[in-house]
């Protein structure tokens, strides 16, 4: 790889990894400043539980930011948790829609957000996956006796599983 290619490739993962922290910190300011200006009620608890797995991006942003290879995986992991909350989300919405258990005023699910994520989460595990941001960050998956596929899905899964239970026990 070129020189040139190398910093190119850099930068973009930094660019990357400021603008997660960034989405994080605006994230985490629009909690507080709701906090303080009314108060926390009583569905916050679920709200901080459902919203709470952005704050993984901040080690994520940091780790990806310093080129560290371990700020990849988690990355990997933490975006397909996304993609796979998206896609079983719009299933579940969709399956409710059709069996008439709750009714849409607008008609629908608002199909281009849901798309948008979809298709972001998607596009940033491809660009995640590329071999000159892998190689960049130290990451090497072509000669592994796992996948790197069953490195990354299973725990993100587990993630999903995890926030799931405790948001069954929280409504309990």
């Amino acid at each position: 790889m070129d020189r040139i290619d190398s910093r190119y490739f850099r930068m973009g993962i930094r660019i990357f990894a400021v603008s997660l922290l960034i989405f994080v910190l605006i994230y985490s300011a629009y909690y507080l400043y709701v906090y303080m200006n009314w108060g926390l009620r009583e569905g916050v608890g679920y709200l901080l539980l459902s919203d709470g797995i952005f704050l993984l991006l901040l080690p994520v942003a940091v780790l990806l930011f310093f080129l560290h290879w371990v700020g990849w995986w988690l990355a990997m992991i933490v975006f397909t948790y996304f993609l796979t909350a998206k896609v079983v989300g719009i299933a579940a919405n969709f399956f409710l829609l059709q069996a008439g258990f709750i009714i849409d005023q607008d008609g629908g699910l608002r199909w281009g957000i849901e798309l948008f994520y979809l298709f972001l989460y998607a596009g940033i595990l491809i660009f995640l996956a590329l071999r000159p941001i892998k190689s960049e960050l130290g990451v090497h998956t072509g000669k592994m006796k796992i996948p790197s596929f069953w490195k990354i899905f299973p725990p993100a899964v587990l993630l999903y599983a995890l926030q799931f239970y405790a948001a069954f026990q929280l409504m309990n």
